[in-house]
């Protein structure tokens, strides 16, 4: 399992670490690219300094919020010790209830709430957190459906299907029951296509 959650990690940062791009932070996309690109290249502490000053100009804004858990995901997976795993847990059931007050007023809200639940089901499942991997899949999927049907042009959601299609497929045989019946089926044919897709619309650091 910990193989499969290494290679679905590298498939999600694939091409993009290492870019060296510097980007104008005169404005609020400008920050956000510098900011997902200071994340894979795992430049931590700039990416924070980065978020600081993002969160000030987007208020109310999901996508801050997003990007400080992506890099806290990150950062605990790298660890991969049991305080950091801990500490994400509360850092990230706070985000998602501060997006869930504004989703469906602020753009992006469903996408964002469902990529924190998928990383946070990967981050279980490398804990060995089977059933609580489970449930966060379950959110993940939920408010990717809300997303797909409110947020036609967000990209994400094309990432984020493809991802939880490849992780039901790479699950253990004991818990495909499970899957089935939180919705994920599919196959890795079907998975790759959607990340294929998600690539053909992505610009910039995504």
């Amino acid at each position: 399992m910990r193989k499969i959650l290494s290679i679905l990690l590298t498939m999600m940062l694939s091409g993009l670490a290492g870019n060296g791009y510097a980007i104008s932070t005169d404005s609020v996309s400008g920050v956000q690219q510098q900011i997902l690109y200071s994340i894979l290249d795992l430049h931590f502490v700039e990416a924070d300094s980065l978020l600081d000053l993002y969160t000030n100009r987007a208020p109310g804004n999901p996508e801050p919020q997003y990007l400080e858990n992506y890099l806290e995901f990150l950062d605990a997976m790298i660890k991969g010790d049991i305080e950091s795993f801990q500490n994400y847990q509360e850092s990230s059931g706070k985000r998602i209830e501060s997006i869930k007050e504004g989703k469906g007023v602020h753009p992006g809200s469903f996408t964002a709430l469902s990529t924190i639940h998928l990383q946070s089901s990967i981050l279980c499942a490398f804990h060995n957190e089977m059933f609580r991997a489970a449930k966060h899949l379950f959110y993940s999927n939920r408010y990717l459906r809300q997303g797909e049907e409110n947020e036609a042009g967000n990209a994400r959601k094309f990432r984020n299907r493809g991802i939880l299609i490849l992780f039901g497929v790479s699950a253990p045989d004991e818990y495909h029951w499970l899957l089935k019946l939180i919705g994920l089926r599919g196959g890795f044919d079907e998975g790759m296509g959607y990340l294929e897709e998600y690539h053909s619309f992505a610009e910039g650091a995504e």
